[in-house]
């Protein structure tokens, strides 16, 4: 409610700081510099960090299937089961719209022609980051093949629901980084948007679907992925962690900058 609350605030008018409209510089030859650097960030990044170190450490002793039993049989958050599995697609398909409708916000100039031509270009990025995300959550699936808590198939790790809403919300998050806001306004839509994505996951739990290390490793697989293809192929001004070697009078050191 409260995202769709604040639609009518975006538009997708204006530019980016740098009088570039968004999805201008979307290139397929990205170069290896900016390749490097989306990597860095993208590995870098407490989104992807953060919850892989939280998926090893549920796996820890028998943690994780404590919590998955807890969380199926009290259900503290959406009461039942079915409440669970119903929130999980309200909100994993909610996610996906909103991305959509933050990448429609993002600055895209006055001319009808330039703003439909950037966008599409912008889009086909943002769905190849997610259609990358989705098939590698498959084959490491495939793979894994760890039976779910409820006992009904062999597709527990990682969560397709989390891998799916965790990777638009990455995505919105991105675009929301691009739209002319408040500050405050950006960061309470942003805390919003990851909120509904963690929201999609517990709901898994709750739902009897998956442990909390299989949200936690979707959740991480998400975002390296959709950062990493979202800033090597957008072509945005940059921002996070860059790396790079500089020479001194002793010889040379490793530098990085965070840039926002």
């Amino acid at each position: 409610m409260l995202l769709l609350t604040a639609l009518p605030m975006l538009n997708g008018c204006g530019t980016l700081p740098n009088g570039q409209r968004w999805g201008q510089n979307a290139t397929l030859t990205p170069g290896y510099d900016r390749i490097s650097r989306a990597a860095v960030n993208a590995f870098c990044s407490p989104g992807t960090w953060a919850p892989a170190i939280g998926a090893a450490a549920f796996s820890i002793d028998d943690f994780d299937e404590r919590i998955s039993d807890w969380a199926a049989e009290h259900n503290p958050v959406f009461g039942s089961q079915q409440g669970a599995q119903d929130a999980s697609d309200m909100l994993r398909d909610g996610l996906n719209y909103w991305k959509y409708a933050t990448l429609m916000a993002t600055p895209g100039g006055n001319d009808p022609a330039y703003w439909i031509m950037d966008k599409a270009k912008g889009l086909l990025v943002e769905v190849a980051a997610q259609k990358v995300n989705i098939k590698s959550k498959q084959w490491i699936t495939a793979n894994a093949a760890r039976m779910r808590p409820d006992l009904s198939s062999h597709t527990s790790f990682p969560s397709g629901h989390a891998n799916n809403a965790f990777g638009s919300a990455t995505l919105a998050n991105l675009n929301l980084n691009s739209i002319p806001m408040n500050t405050t306004v950006r960061h309470t839509l942003q805390a919003a948007t990851w909120t509904a994505a963690m929201g999609t996951g517990w709901a898994r739990i709750e739902a009897n679907k998956h442990y909390p290390s299989d949200i936690l490793a979707a959740a991480a697989l998400a975002n390296l992925l959709t950062t990493f293809i979202h800033d090597a192929f957008l072509g945005l001004p940059e921002d996070g962690i860059q790396v790079g070697v500089v020479p001194t009078d002793e010889g040379f050191e490793l530098q990085a900058v965070w840039k926002f």
